[in-house]
């Protein structure tokens, strides 16, 4: 019989579920940032409060330029729906070259792959770009390709101005106030932020992103590369009190869901029989159980219905999901201590990976555990941060400049 590879297709309306399938392909190919036990949506959700417009594959913000300056230069050619996508793949290996050449290579997308890069930039900061309102056009990247050809007859028919009311009589694509590219650009070009370039993208995150601690960082020049955490930041207390809230939201959810994926891990590593790694996971159970109680008193003060309010308007929670997040929480807060051989905490994992993945669940399927390497969905939950603050840091580090 022969075999056809398979494929992911979306309705050109749902992009947002669009770059959420994207950024799990990407993370499966880290072990450490797996979603073992389907709690991504709440993820998703407090990431998207917290941090508008980012994602996990996202590196420097500049990109935010980049891209749409590469479209609006084929734009200007007039290169057709039929050829844009091989022509911006072209355009954008090529400035992969191009900032290698530069020197700074911290956070080059393609540094290592080059020409084999399968995702490209643009695809990785799509949404984002809609989320910011860089990108006017409301669509997939692939219904953006397919209405060039239009864009450019209606160009054609309707040139584009402002009219005396405000109003421009065809829309752009690109929010009309994007800086121009450098004149060097796209034959030299790095991550420096000009002036110009770090006030429009923090005045986009301010206009589109209101009332999100991306914003009130980006507008209060706070960059903190050291934080690992956003609830590592000094001087929380001084922030707006709803951005206090999602902080506190996001650690306390953070903190207590991690006991899950180190239990998870613990029992594939019973399982497996390999017991360095055994005494490994239950020596981070016992500091996370430790943890737990140290917050106790925080923590039983949590407003949980507030909670998932709060994540609900964001997104829609799939009932499993949120059921088993109720259920480990509530057995957490009364002992964490003994969770770790407790038959229900065990249970409850194995219930969850079970209902998730049907046969091929680890815990069940000798088969799926072979493929196990020893660490899945380890790392606590930083709801993008790490990726927040290197962007909110390119921004700060020009405006604070003297």
């Amino acid at each position: 019989m022969k075999q056809t590879a398979s494929t992911l297709s979306w309705l050109d309306f749902s992009e947002t579920e669009r770059q959420k399938t994207m950024d799990i392909i990407d993370m499966f190919r880290e072990q450490d940032t797996r979603d073992e036990l389907g709690i991504g949506t709440i993820r998703d959700a407090i990431s998207e409060i917290l941090f508008p417009g980012t994602g996990t594959m996202q590196t420097r913000i500049r990109y935010f330029l980049f891209i749409p300056w590469l479209y609006q230069s084929l734009e200007e050619k007039g290169v057709s729906s039929e050829n844009i996508r091989n022509k911006m793949r072209r355009a954008e290996l090529d400035l992969i070259e191009v900032l290698m050449e530069s020197g700074d290579e911290d956070g080059l997308i393609g540094r290592r792959s080059r020409g084999e890069l399968k995702r490209l930039p643009s695809n990785i900061y799509w949404f984002g770009l809609g989320r910011w309102g860089i990108r006017t056009f409301q669509g997939s990247q692939e219904a953006y390709h397919r209405y060039l050809d239009r864009y450019y007859r209606m160009s054609e028919q309707t040139p584009i101005k402002e009219e005396e009311d405000g109003v421009s009589t065809l829309k752009y694509n690109w929010h009309p106030s994007l800086p121009p590219s450098p004149d060097d650009f796209p034959d030299k070009a790095d991550f420096k932020l000009s002036k110009e370039e770090a006030e429009y993208l923090r005045d986009r995150i301010q206009t589109n992103c209101p009332g999100s601690l991306m914003a009130w960082l980006a507008y209060n020049g706070i960059a903190n590369q050291d934080a690992n955490f956003a609830w590592e930041l000094p001087n929380i207390g001084k922030y707006p009190i709803s951005i206090q809230n999602h902080i506190r939201h996001a650690r306390n959810f953070s903190e207590i869901m991690h006991g899950s994926s180190l239990l998870y891990n613990l029992m594939l590593a019973e399982l497996t029989n390999q017991k360095d790694l055994e005494q490994d996971y239950r020596q981070d159970l016992k500091s996370w159980s430790e943890l737990i109680e140290q917050r106790k008193k925080d923590l039983a003060e949590w407003d949980q219905e507030d909670f998932w309010l709060t994540v609900g308007k964001k997104s829609s929670i799939p009932f499993p999901a949120k059921q088993f997040a109720i259920n480990w929480i509530q057995f957490a807060l009364k002992t964490p201590g003994s969770m770790i051989d407790d038959s229900y905490s065990r249970q409850l994992i194995r219930n969850r990976e079970v209902a998730l993945k049907k046969g091929n669940a680890r815990l069940t399927n000798q088969k799926a555990r072979d493929l196990w390497n020893g660490a899945a969905g380890t790392r606590p939950l930083d709801f993008r941060w790490f990726v927040a603050k290197r962007q909110i840091a390119d921004i700060c580090d020009v405006l604070m400049e003297k």
